[in-house]
């Protein structure tokens, strides 16, 4: 089955009730990370990742292995930078940040 969501709605607790844990991919370069909620963003990681949270994700669930996103950014002409900008969201929220950055950035559920 896949489903059509954004990454806002992905840092929310009911997507995580709702998913659990989810591999993340791009449809650019397929750079992937787990990403484990829940994790709520605090106003000011709204603010730094805005861009990114407009995103839309597919959502790829009851396959053989696991379930797992795409970030569709492929055809955007700003792919690269949006390519960085989700890599810096996901690996923070995984924990792949400064811990000044993830506590200005995050807040555990």
């Amino acid at each position: 089955m896949t489903a059509t969501t954004t990454i806002a709605e992905m840092f929310t607790q009911s997507f995580a009730e709702q998913y659990g844990d989810i591999d993340m991919y791009n449809d650019y370069d397929d750079w992937c990370i787990a990403f484990c909620g829940p994790v709520e963003l605090t106003d000011e990681g709204k603010a730094e990742f805005a861009q990114a949270l407009e995103l839309e994700v597919s959502l790829v669930t009851d396959t053989l292995y696991s379930d797992y996103g795409v970030i569709e950014i492929n055809d955007r002409p700003d792919c690269e930078k949006m390519k960085k900008l989700t890599s810096r969201l996901f690996n923070g929220a995984a924990g792949y940040c400064s811990e000044e950055n993830y506590s200005k950035w995050f807040k555990e559920v």
